[in-house]
């Protein structure tokens, strides 16, 4: 509700009651809306006192104002940068820009994955302090920009380099915090699907007096060190850089195997069918699937005709909701096989 509404929802109430409506009693029912509002926003969302997992969306999360840390366990667990702005010059979009930019470029030659974390204060032993800024002076458009504006000065024209950064750098992200106030985050992923296995080197910063650099994240003893390495060396790490990508591609492709849980169900599930035949014989014993057969008219006469299918089958599907398909299925027998919707997970097959 706007001033005025709140005036003509209050004041006719108030005076009522031999009370002045003025200028300080306005401004403290606008306090209260406002109040009530952040309370009703946090409540919708769920809290975390921890950050937002890598690849997701800040959809139902609200960042609590605590201490947050990450440890890195592979290539694929991603390192965290935190910065947070302290003078006015680093509130402006080129700065976010040029620290996403070399953090990607880092992230690349280091074959790791990682996360920006804008408005986090860096804190020792890889720990951040949540703070948060002022949503009202950064826009998503806006630091989209200025990190495009960002890679065309980090690249003469058109190549390669810059396509393999505006692929490395996912979509930014803001994540209210519990004051009102946002993180600005942006996740990078070096897929193996185009980087090299040469050096990246950019030219950097974007604004002002340029140098080639090589940013690269090192690990050592399971720590993830940012390094600036002398560009004259990046031939001596041309074997190291050929390795590591050589190791991230064999984890992003253990990543997506199929689950070996599901394969052996799947496994045991064309057994059944098939009788372990490869192809269709006349011997193989058959199996049969049922839709929703008592919508036809004459449902019972075909169940009836086809009995016999029914005794020497396998395995049966029934997918119709009724329970007449039972006593053809029975046929006298003492025991067999019932498997219910409820006792698997079907959305594994």
């Amino acid at each position: 509700m706007s001033d005025d509404e709140i005036e003509g929802c209050f004041k006719q109430k108030i005076e009522h009651h031999g009370l002045k409506y003025g200028f300080g009693l306005g401004k403290g029912l606008s306090k209260i809306q406002k109040e009530m509002k952040q309370r009703l926003t946090v409540g919708s969302h769920k809290m975390k006192s921890d950050l937002r997992g890598f690849g997701t969306s800040s959809d139902k999360v609200v960042y609590k104002q605590c201490k947050v840390r990450k440890d890195v366990f592979s290539m694929l667990t991603p390192v965290h940068k935190y910065v947070f702005p302290k003078r006015k010059k680093q509130m402006h979009p080129s700065y976010f820009a040029a620290e996403v930019i070399k953090f990607a470029a880092a992230c690349i030659n280091g074959r790791q994955n990682g996360t920006f974390h804008f408005g986090i204060q860096p804190l020792e032993n890889n720990e951040g302090l949540i703070v948060g800024l002022q949503s009202s002076e950064f826009r998503v458009y806006t630091q989209r920009i200025a990190i495009d504006y960002g890679l065309q000065h980090c690249f003469m024209g058109p190549c390669s380099e810059k396509r393999i950064l505006e692929r490395t750098i996912q979509p930014i992200i803001f994540v209210p915090c519990e004051n009102g106030s946002v993180v600005i985050e942006v996740d990078i992923q070096p897929s193996c699907l185009f980087m090299k296995d040469t050096a990246f080197i950019v030219m950097f910063p974007p604004n002002g007096k340029q140098e080639k650099k090589l940013f690269m994240y090192v690990s050592i003893q399971g720590w993830n060190m940012f390094e600036t390495i002398d560009v004259q060396k990046s031939e001596c790490l041309k074997e190291d850089l050929k390795n590591t990508l050589e190791l991230r591609n064999k984890l992003e492709q253990s990543r997506f195997r199929p689950n070996k849980a599901i394969v052996n169900k799947r496994s045991a599930l064309q057994n059944r069918l098939t009788a372990g035949n490869t192809f269709v014989t006349d011997q193989m014993v058959p199996h049969i699937i049922c839709g929703r057969y008592t919508r036809l008219e004459n449902a019972e006469k075909i169940l009836s005709l086809i009995k016999s299918a029914f005794v020497s089958s396998q395995v049966v599907f029934d997918f119709d909701p009724s329970t007449s398909l039972i006593k053809h299925i029975e046929q006298g027998d003492e025991y067999f096989d019932i498997v219910l919707p409820d006792d698997e997970n079907t959305d594994e097959y």
